[in-house]
């Protein structure tokens, strides 16, 4: 439930359950493995003068300003500084690679840059997305020419701007995984209902308990929450590379009460402790985002935690956090059906949070009017209308019109681009991104239902489906990363082995293809399989797969 808010003052905004003590450790990281404390009285000390320096700097309430600094003290001290000036920072993932984050500046039309050294080369590479820039700074070093976060003093107070509910809080991109990345305006109140999600999933922190961020898209949500945040260290630009061993005995080394883990982390985890028997006593609470996470991923994760929960929100960057769904019932449910092919169940809506499916439609939908609700069991778009979803993107109408539908009784529908179908409990099953269903001639395949049941196979790693030739004629061809290559003699008793199970569900394959290494993921979270690159990939090796209208053969890659 959201508190009353006396004023519109971006701090009161922000701290949701009100002022943190002072001496409360705010964010503890560590610099080759020597460890850093910074209290709130600390953070707020130094994001006020940082916003009445920005001001002096010629920055103004409302102005856009891109962060690219690294998880840590910095990053706290930068956002909350913005925000506190009523400014909005601007955030990009570094993993887009450097021509996306480009992009991503260019349509955010910047007024400001704080950032790490290395990134100033971008004024270089594009000067005229910064032609508009009035304030560079840097957060980990000085640089010749321009302001050094760590020097910035502020010559007399500041007032604080006042803002509404509906102002514009801050601009974080989109992965970009199903098009260009998009700037998703997010307000006031999509934070404060954000963090308010948030609070009913973590419980209470308890004094000398931290939150382990290996999500950096999370740190905000913690610190909001008055909440001790530990960053761990590690290269988050690296994530495949991370020490598991390391980020284990951080959390032993910390009263680690919850962790915002990404996916590829849960992965490594689950596997480690799957091995050597792993038990993280005392974490009440571990939750990833940001990509699907397999079955045996989260039940590992959960067979780690006796004394808490294994949690996989559902939801997107316009709408964090939708649902959430608990390992155990995974476990002791719905696995099961996952693997008959029902797809994957992301649990059930949190409070004031309204899920429907939809008749599936091309192009903009001007009102509720014009959509076809579908019942329980039927498969369709799921649409989401909550006080954390984002009104708009920014700078793009058209987007925004495609992705809102606006309701009878006011407010509107975030259409999520995801297929899938609510059962008779009311809970949401997903069945994979409308972009990527396959449309043969005959049916419909849906990836995450036919992946499902691939992915109970021992030797499967992963699998994913892709249509070959054009919509609605296109031949479904089911790709296989295996957790090690088949030998010539088991190539085949596999792919039969795979054939005879996906028959037995009713799923009407022929097609099926060894993928040589691993599958092409997206650079964010190392989660996310890149089907349209795979179908590509097929698509050019066609005849040497045999895959035509008039062929059914299977051969080895």
């Amino acid at each position: 439930m959201n508190r009353p808010v006396r004023n519109n003052l971006p701090r009161d905004l922000l701290f949701i359950a009100g002022s943190p003590p002072p001496d409360r450790p705010a964010v503890l990281s560590f610099r080759r493995s020597r460890e850093k404390v910074l209290t709130f009285g600390e953070l707020e000390r130094a994001a006020w003068r940082l916003a009445g320096r920005l001001v002096q700097a010629g920055l103004r309430p409302g102005c856009r300003v891109l962060v690219l600094t690294t998880p840590g003290p910095d990053l706290f001290e930068v956002l909350f500084g913005l925000l506190f000036g009523g400014m909005v920072p601007v955030l990009v993932d570094p993993g887009l690679g450097l021509r996306r984050m480009l992009d991503c500046a260019r349509d955010a039309r910047v007024d400001g840059v704080i950032s790490v050294r290395r990134a100033l080369a971008l004024r270089w590479l594009r000067p005229g997305v910064f032609k508009g820039v009035r304030l560079w700074m840097t957060t980990d070093g000085r640089f010749p020419g321009l302001p050094f976060l760590q020097d910035m003093a502020c010559e007399g107070a500041q007032p604080s701007p006042r803002v509404s509910p509906d102002d514009t809080a801050l601009i974080a991109f989109t992965s970009g995984s199903t098009g260009p990345p998009k700037g998703v305006e997010l307000s006031w109140k999509n934070l404060r209902a954000t963090s308010d999600a948030f609070r009913i999933l973590l419980g209470d922190q308890r004094p000398g308990e931290v939150d382990m961020i290996a999500l950096p898209a999370l740190s905000l949500v913690s610190a909001a929450l008055g909440r001790s945040c530990l960053v761990p260290e590690i290269d988050f630009a690296r994530l495949m590379a991370v020490n598991v061993d390391r980020l284990l005995a951080c959390f032993r080394r910390h009263s680690v009460c919850s962790a915002f883990l990404s996916p590829i982390l849960c992965s490594k985890l689950a596997e480690h402790a799957r091995r050597h028997s792993v038990k993280l006593k005392g974490t009440r609470v571990i939750l990833t985002g940001g990509a699907p996470i397999p079955n045996r991923v989260a039940i590992g994760m959960a067979e780690m935690l006796p004394d808490g929960e294994f949690l996989t929100p559902y939801g997107a960057t316009e709408v964090l956090p939708a649902t959430i769904m608990r390992a155990r019932e995974i476990r002791e449910e719905t696995a099961a059906l996952t693997a008959r092919g029902k797809g994957v169940c992301v649990g059930r809506p949190l409070p004031r949070t309204e899920i429907r499916i939809m008749r599936p439609v091309d192009g903009e939908v001007p009102s509720e009017k014009d959509v076809r609700f579908l019942p329980p069991g039927e498969i369709g778009e799921i649409v989401i209308s909550a006080p954390q979803a984002s009104p708009r993107y920014f700078g793009k109408d058209d987007e925004t019109r495609l992705a809102k539908i606006p309701r009878v009784d006011g407010g509107f529908w975030h259409r999520m681009g995801d297929l899938g179908y609510l059962d008779r409990e009311g809970r949401l099953w997903f069945c994979g991104r409308r972009r990527h269903q396959v449309c043969s001639a005959e049916r419909t395949y849906y990836p995450v239902c036919v992946e499902g049941i691939a992915n109970t196979l021992p030797f499967v790693h992963r699998s994913a489906l892709v249509g070959v030739g054009p919509r609605g004629r296109q031949i479904p061809v089911l790709l296989i990363e295996p957790f090690a290559p088949p030998a010539p003699a088991e190539a085949s008793a596999w792919r039969r082995e795979v054939l005879t199970l996906l028959h037995r569900h009713g799923v009407t394959i022929d097609h099926v293809i060894f993928y040589p290494g691993s599958f092409p993921t997206d650079r964010r979270h190392n989660s996310k399989i890149e089907r349209p690159q795979l179908a590509q990939w097929v698509e050019k090796r066609r005849a040497r797969f045999g895959i035509g209208p008039n062929l059914s053969s299977v051969v080895d890659s």
